[in-house]
């Protein structure tokens, strides 16, 4: 895969006529890496993150790096959808839209924007303009149950950020401890009538090497990057990403039981 990665390197560089100088300054990474890559000489595995990078600045498919190499398949090409923050809604319509009647995998290291109160969102987003009228959309979401009952799946919710929660301490060490119950309620209410076919998970994303993403059907995903979201529709990764979340929640602790054990 390594050697791929450098061909395809060397050859972008030479058809483009950019130097390695001007690809780490776009790309956001170091000299040193890019001439590792350039060599085919990188220590470990080589990271996605940096790849993908490198295929944004290029402005072509992540697999053009290396077509043979993700299980022996090849998938579709990523495409990169720029959100700004306040814009962020916009995805998040687009993945309910498809999830009503549809599996869904969430996979945040906070909870999902539906199930929080506007105390919560505010002490996550800062006092923005856009979160009173955004946190009154959440909660009408989960408010009505023509939606939430069609909704299935699971989400996944860091360890560390959901002890802040109900701590207050970091992020949300603003909140009230009326505004920290008022969360916990909902979470409770929830999950013992509203949701029967949605599972929420605590767990630890760093050592079980999990980051944010969205996939609806096992085929359409989102995932954060660069300030935006990076989405693709694809099958095989779908369901990759799926067996990993699976795989998670075998680790993860149920998050009403969490909080009963965190109280």
């Amino acid at each position: 895969m390594q050697n791929k990665i450098a061909q395809a390197l060397n050859r972008l560089l030479e058809e483009r006529g950019v130097s390695a100088t001007d690809l780490a300054v776009g790309a956001g990474v170091s000299n040193a890496t890019v001439s590792k890559l350039r060599r085919a000489d990188y220590s470990g595995a080589v990271s996605f993150n940096v790849v993908l990078k490198i295929a944004k600045f290029f402005n072509v498919p992540l697999e053009s790096f290396a077509p043979d190499d993700f299980g022996g398949k090849t998938y579709q090409p990523f495409s990169f959808q720029d959100v700004a923050l306040q814009d962020g809604a916009a995805i998040y319509d687009q993945f309910m839209a498809r999830s009503l009647n549809a599996e869904s995998i969430y996979i945040s290291n906070t909870l999902p924007d539906a199930l929080k109160t506007q105390a919560v969102i505010l002490a996550e987003l800062g006092d923005q303009p856009f979160v009173p009228a955004y946190a009154e959309k959440m909660r009408a979401i989960r408010e009505n149950p023509d939606v939430i009952k069609n909704i299935s799946g699971a989400f996944f919710v860091d360890e560390s950020i959901m002890l802040c929660l109900l701590r207050r301490q970091g992020i949300y060490a603003q909140l009230t401890e009326n505004d920290a119950a008022e969360q916990i309620e909902i979470l409770n209410a929830l999950f013992e009538t509203a949701f029967p076919r949605v599972h929420g998970y605590v767990i630890d994303f760093r050592s079980n090497n999990l980051s944010t993403c969205f996939v609806v059907n096992q085929k359409f995903g989102a995932q954060f990057v660069f300030g935006g979201y990076l989405t693709w529709e694809s099958e095989e990764l779908g369901q990759m990403v799926h067996k990993k979340a699976m795989s998670a929640a075998r680790k993860a602790t149920g998050i009403t039981q969490f909080i009963s054990a965190h109280r």
